[in-house]
């Protein structure tokens, strides 16, 4: 397929990130003297920072804002983004490669902003990404198709030549429901098989170079 955009999630799609985001539930409960969940993450796997930060709040009446929530938990992670989060397998030749052919490239993320930034500048290639889109700035999430139908108006790039990049099914089936081209890509975190649903589908950037022109 001839790329013109290429609109990537973040964590468990660019970055090997997901581990952290499967323990930030239970360390912020931890420093709140809570006890852990079995299934906080998964409850708060499809929303924002700020939405999970107010679901939080509510479910187990924590007297904080939600604004201050989510600086706790971004306090919790942060370090992890600024010091040790590392591109998936091939992402970074990946993003050379189709960068150096002229294609636009955005980040489609539910992750903050600042904390994305600081993970792919140390990782080398922010310098590839145009812009870096938020479900928290657009008062969102991808349940719904608003961040992808964002990041297609900024890139300025023919829907039909553009591809969303997703390791997330729930994700990668909005994309897909809106009439998106969606390549999936595998990560450990994902339970359901999103292979049957994606156009495309990678076990890692290795094999991207051998799909899209």
């Amino acid at each position: 397929m001839k790329l013109e955009g290429a609109i990537f999630d973040l964590d468990g799609t660019l970055l090997d990130s997901m581990g952290i985001w499967e323990k930030v539930p239970n360390l912020y409960l931890s420093s709140k003297g809570l006890p852990e969940s079995d299934t906080l993450h998964k409850e708060i796997s499809v929303l924002g920072l700020e939405a999970s930060a107010e679901y939080v709040g509510k479910k187990y009446n924590i007297p904080d804002s939600p604004q201050t929530i989510l600086a706790d938990i971004i306090a919790i992670v942060g370090e992890f983004y600024r010091c040790d989060a590392e591109l998936k397998e091939g992402a970074a030749e990946f993003l050379r490669t189709i960068w150096e052919k002229g294609v636009k490239i955005c980040v489609a993320t539910a992750t903050d902003k600042e904390l994305a930034k600081a993970a792919l500048e140390r990782c080398g290639v922010l310098k590839y990404i145009s812009n870096i889109l938020t479900c928290d700035e657009l008062e969102t999430t991808k349940q719904v198709p608003l961040i992808y139908r964002t990041a297609l108006d900024i890139l300025g790039t023919e829907k039909d030549r553009t591809v969303i990049f997703e390791d997330a099914y729930y994700a990668a089936k909005t994309a897909k429901d809106d009439g998106f081209t969606v390549c999936g890509i595998y990560d450990k975190s994902e339970s359901e098989d999103i292979k049957t649903l994606c156009d495309y589908y990678i076990e890692n950037y290795n094999e991207a170079g051998e799909i899209f022109d």
